[in-house]
């Protein structure tokens, strides 16, 4: 497994160890997800189920298990994960969505609507909305009162789907995805969802998105970066 880590001199890159007991290693070596929160604190979603916390300054990681509902030794592979100031969302790959504790480990499945879903992207907007992006389309999720409102309803619509990435301007706060036939924007002044001229690429399945002066880059074979 990867192990205890060292940031390099120049501080702009990290060695990793792998330990013969395994002692400071990530639970898995198998990653689908990293986020890296306001304190500094890594976190490594894998998939074998484990989300595993790593402060830079410690130079080892900490694993907590998560399981499947109703199979306690069986792992929930983590797809995505969003952190913020008291737990951390997790998207699974096919259980939906799940919350964990920061400080005890404890976790629980959100919503039996989320059930059997593949979330493969979070982002938790200013207003406290998690958007969560699925295999099947995208849903809104209101924390405060519970409730799920997805994005595309429509057999119209049904086409919008395979979300992959998720970005927030931090300027003008509007929300960008990427999906399998392209990019989407939601603008946060009008409230509204709109399809982008980058979806004329076809196909993009971009899998990741970066803001840089309000320019928006995707990562995918049929979009440029």
């Amino acid at each position: 497994m990867i192990g205890p880590f060292h940031l390099s001199e120049s501080k702009e890159s990290m060695l990793f160890e792998t330990p013969v007991d395994g002692h400071g290693s990530l639970n898995d070596n198998n990653v689908n997800s990293v986020y890296r929160d306001n304190e500094g604190i890594l976190w490594v979603g894998t998939r074998s189920g484990g989300v595993n916390k790593a402060d830079l300054n410690a130079n080892k990681f900490q694993s907590v298990s998560v399981t499947e509902p109703g199979r306690p030794n069986v792992g929930t592979a983590i797809r995505s994960m969003w952190v913020d100031a008291e737990g951390i969302w997790l998207g699974s790959d096919y259980n939906g969505l799940i919350y964990m504790d920061k400080r005890t480990g404890n976790h629980h499945y959100v919503s039996p609507h989320l059930a059997n879903e593949n979330i493969k992207a979070l982002l938790k907007d200013r207003n406290g909305h998690l958007w969560i992006g699925k295999r099947t389309g995208l849903d809104k999720y209101d924390p405060g009162t519970r409730r799920i409102t997805s994005c595309f309803k429509s057999s119209v619509e049904q086409n919008k789907s395979r979300f992959y990435a998720i970005a927030e301007d931090p300027l003008t706060h509007d929300i960008w995805f990427s999906y399998y036939h392209g990019i989407i924007k939601y603008d946060y002044q009008k409230k509204l969802l709109k399809e982008q001229p980058l979806a004329s690429y076809g196909r993009s399945g971009a899998g990741c998105l970066f803001l840089i002066r309000n320019i928006i880059f995707g990562s995918g074979p049929n979009i440029p970066v």
